[in-house]
């Protein structure tokens, strides 16, 4: 019987809370001559206190910070990087889309909120629930914070020695940070051992059709099976080392929810909405943009796969299989 490989003495796992439905969120201390931090947290007063603490536990303090690596560019794993760069002067290393949008933190969050309101209604939700979800999300900009990073990681560059693997999907600023030399990695939420990465719903750059999340998101969960990862250090929960066995397990759940959004089109022509409510009965709108994301997702996936095809209906996208025609006249 083989028994796997210690965890990693250089690095220390540290627990923050967040409002968020997805519950406490990780931060790493990586103990080296210039400490590294890895993900920073919400903007909150808990989350801060909770990261002091973690970090003194270690021995360290956030002034001993020299370098901040960031997984991607979601409020509960960077919204405290404005203060934790101006209380400890670190050098920032992120995804070229985490650096600009953090750069443009209120601006990019109006435009964010514009662009999600002209989905929701393109996906057929209702005009008072778009209005009570753009509220909503407006009310946790403050969870979130302008801040400058210094330094662009994109795919295959080498930083503080780890390699950078972009792996889009969950986010556009995915990064993976493969340690080969001590075994590990931090994955954020690309891998998780207990729940499943939402494929969210996102804006292109100026210019671009958006992105199929989903769609990216499976071809970057079948590299990322390819690497030697080692110990993997997530955005959320405990570490693992059965990547691969959580990747197939993905993958085929992903299988299985296409199969049943499939028969939900075979009864009906629907909207990504009408998809998402029949997925998830009872849907809050706090809830709504996590459970639309993973509707769209997998309408996308359909169609991308030559499954269900796509057509406009009073500025709404209905989708239907290809092999239904619903245009045929009933004979009586």
């Amino acid at each position: 019987m083989s028994c796997s490989p210690p965890l990693p003495e250089e690095v220390v796992r540290i627990e923050l809370p967040t409002p968020f439905p997805v519950g406490p969120v990780n931060t790493y201390l990586v103990l080296r001559d210039e400490p590294i931090l890895v993900d920073a947290g919400p903007n909150t007063k808990e989350a801060y206190d909770a990261l002091a603490r973690g970090l003194g536990d270690a021995g360290c303090a956030i002034a001993d910070i020299r370098h901040i690596l960031i997984t991607h560019g979601h409020l509960d794993h960077m919204g405290l990087l404005g203060r934790l760069i101006e209380e400890s002067g670190a050098e920032v290393y992120a995804h070229p889309v985490a650096v600009k949008r953090s750069r443009e933190y209120d601006e990019d969050s109006q435009s964010a909120r514009a662009f999600y309101a002209a989905v929701m209604a393109e996906a057929g939700v209702p005009a008072n629930v778009i209005d009570t979800v753009t509220a909503e999300s407006a009310s946790y900009r403050h969870y979130g914070a302008q801040a400058v990073i210094g330094h662009d990681v994109d795919d295959g560059e080498e930083v503080l020695g780890y390699h950078a693997y972009h792996a889009p999907g969950h986010s556009p600023s995915d990064v993976l940070f493969v340690n080969a030399a001590g075994g590990y990695a931090f994955t954020g939420d690309h891998i998780l051992e207990r729940m499943s990465p939402n494929p969210l719903i996102r804006r292109p750059p100026p210019g671009r059709p958006r992105p199929k999340s989903l769609v990216e998101l499976q071809q970057s969960l079948k590299r990322t099976r390819e690497l030697e990862l080692g110990w993997c250090f997530p955005g959320h929960g405990e570490p693992f080392r059965d990547y691969r066995g959580i990747v197939d397990s993905l993958l085929e759940r992903h299988e299985q929810r296409s199969a049943k959004v499939l028969s939900y089109l075979r009864e009906a022509p629907l909207s990504a909405y009408e998809v998402a409510q029949r997925l998830f009965p009872g849907l809050a709108p706090q809830h709504l943009y996590l459970g639309l994301s993973v509707a769209m997702g997998h309408l996308e996936l359909l169609e991308t796969n030559g499954l269900a095809v796509v057509e406009h209906r009073d500025g709404v996208a209905v989708y239907r299989p290809v092999d239904e025609d619903y245009s045929k006249e009933v004979e009586v």
